[in-house]
């Protein structure tokens, strides 16, 4: 069932099992998981089906760090959320992702990677790949022309990434969920509100607004909020009528460990042969599968390197433009620009660069970020049409990172070096400690941390079971619970800790 707050007359009050709020990847993903099972369930989407301006310009915050992109051009306020300018990359975090690592600060995740993974068959077939094995080798096998580098496998190996159609969620799902009798979608439906008992131990109801005045109050059993790792800490943060420091936010938590996949090109490797490295270029959307280079967990733990994957490009094609600077900070451009991308990629004819041989090949890097206290998200004096503090995205990045990308270096070049393949060569700034990052840097729009998982809530925002520490009904879906980010693109990994966490309320509500 589907209805527009925006349309109804009056205030209006719903009563549910289950309130997701946000109709993005991780709150559609949940949606689907509920349907026909019995429970009444309420999601609530802030934006119609469609991209619009108005609406769009909530999404408006000012950046005081590490410069940054526009936060209306990285979120999208419609229903179906960012996945409406996915570009489909998936593949999951890696087991390493999970471990306590001496050398990185606040790692360590309360949950193991393997009940983690028993989640992603499922994530794969809602983002539409297939849920075969991750491993490379099954996909290359009888592929005479997708041949990896032939460097020493304890070292570095060859990634393997799916890509989804890319699944646009909005439209891929908006059927069966409004179609639904136990599904009620509102879309216009902006949360302002979350009312607490008076005991302050759980939630007794929400309010949403749709920017014409119109109130929907949503009582609910159990309540989700899926926003994305920057909205859910606004929302916590804004809400301290009854908290003063905000929900969850007993220990100063909630909006630290903002965490991105720094971007940034890093160097070149030359070969001594021409080589065409199909296996590492991609056609953007037109096969289903590539890989990236990334360095092994052993010798991630040995030379005390973040986790991160290289992509290659051939040097002479690649240029030195960064994407930080090519894109417009307009919601409404940058939605367009994307969309205009797909289309005139989607429309090309194939092309034969993936088939030629060359020497060159420019080191795209995209890396993990360490879990740093000190970037994060708060709020500003600024307040958007329904009165919320508008939020201050302050990206920081450590030594660590630039550490790890010199680390990788050095260990790639004499990998290439040993195995007579070639060699590399790295910009001054890699080693040059006085240099700056580079303009090239920049990120995946992939916002995660804010509301950490971690079983101390002195040192995160939500248990291993995504519940915001203090409270028996308000729970967390999203990339915001990521304890450390990895460096696999996060859509395909948030699905499946969201379907954790539906089993997880299942349980609960039974």
């Amino acid at each position: 069932m589907h209805k527009d707050l925006g349309a109804l007359s009056k205030p209006t009050i719903e009563k549910c099992d289950l309130c997701i709020v946000g109709a993005g990847a991780a709150g559609i993903s949940m949606a689907m998981d509920w349907l026909n099972q019995g429970e009444k369930v309420v999601l609530l989407e802030a934006g119609g089906f469609e991209f619009e301006t108005e609406t769009q310009a909530l999404n408006q915050g000012t950046n005081i760090g590490q410069r940054y992109y526009s936060l209306t051009a990285t979120r999208l306020r419609f229903f179906g959320g960012t996945t409406g300018h996915w570009g489909g990359y998936c593949t999951p975090l890696d087991p390493i992702d999970f471990e306590t690592r001496p050398y990185v600060p606040n790692s360590g995740w309360p949950i193991d990677y393997d009940e983690f993974a028993s989640f992603l068959p499922r994530a794969s077939k809602l983002v539409e790949i297939d849920d075969r094995t991750w491993n490379l080798e099954d996909y290359i096998a009888n592929k005479k022309d997708y041949v990896s580098l032939d460097l020493n496998s304890r070292v570095f190996y060859s990634k393997l990434f799916k890509f989804s159609p890319p699944t646009r969620f909005g439209t891929k799902y908006r059927k069966a969920l409004v179609d639904s009798n136990s599904i009620t979608v509102y879309t216009h439906a902006n949360l302002t509100r979350i009312n607490l008992h008076e005991s302050g131990q759980f939630v007794k109801d929400v309010e949403a607004q749709s920017l014409n005045g119109n109130v929907l109050t949503v009582n609910a059993r159990h309540y989700v909020l899926a926003m994305g790792a920057v909205q859910n800490a606004r929302m916590l943060l804004a809400n301290n009528q009854q908290q003063k420091a905000g929900i969850g936010n007993a220990y100063d938590q909630v909006g630290r460990y903002f965490m991105e996949h720094p971007e940034v090109k890093a160097g070149h490797i030359f070969l001594k042969r021409p080589q065409s490295m199909k296996l590492y270029f991609f056609d953007y959307m037109k096969i289903k599968m590539y890989s990236e280079l990334a360095i092994a967990s052993s010798a991630q733990r040995a030379h005390g390197i973040l986790n991160m994957t290289t992509a290659l490009f051939p040097k002479e094609l690649s240029g030195d433009w960064a994407w930080i600077n090519k894109l417009p900070k307009d919601g409404k451009q940058s939605y367009d620009f994307w969309m205009k991308a797909e289309k005139n990629t989607l429309s090309r004819a194939p092309s034969d660069v993936d088939t030629k041989k060359y020497t060159a090949y420019q080191m795209q890097i995209r890396m993990e970020q360490s879990p740093n206290p000190n970037s994060r998200i708060t709020l500003g004096d600024k307040r958007d049409k329904l009165g919320t503090p508008q939020p201050l995205i302050n990206w920081q990045l450590t030594e660590l990172e630039r550490n790890s990308i010199r680390g990788m270096n050095m260990v790639l070049g004499k990998e290439l070096i040993e195995s007579g393949i070639g060699r590399l060569h790295a910009p001054p700034w890699v080693f040059d400690t006085s240099l700056e990052w580079p303009n090239t840097l920049g990120g995946g729009w992939h916002h995660m941390g804010t509301t950490r998982m971690h079983n101390d809530p002195k040192k995160g925002v939500v248990d291993a079971h995504c519940t915001v520490h203090g409270m028996d009904n308000l729970h967390i879906a999203g990339s915001s619970c990521f304890t450390t980010a990895g460096a696999a693109n996060p859509t395909l990994s948030l699905i499946a800790l969201t379907l954790r966490l539906s089993k997880r309320l299942k349980e609960l509500l039974a």
